[in-house]
C-alpha cells in the first residue's frame, strides 16, 4: 500500500510527505508503519514523496 504525491518546486518535502502519510492512513486504517521515499524530477521540476505503509497482516 502506498500513496505518492508531487508538488512543483520549491516545495517542502516534510509537508509533502506528511500529506502523503495522512492520505495513506485515511485510505488504509490498518497501517502500522510508514516509510517515506523522496525523489526529484529535475527536468519537470517536481518533488515526489511516496508514503509506503505496512500492516500487521
Amino acid at each position: 500500500m502506498s500513496v505518492t504525491l508531487s508538488q512543483s518546486v520549491p516545495a517542502d518535502h516534510n509537508q509533502l510527505c506528511a500529506n502523503a502519510e495522512n492520505q495513506l492512513r485515511a485510505q488504509y486504517s490498518d497501517v502500522t508503519t510508514v516509510q517515506h521515499r523522496i525523489s526529484f524530477d529535475q527536468y519537470g521540476g517536481r518533488l515526489y514523496c511516496t508514503a509506503l505503509g505496512q500492516s500487521k497482516q
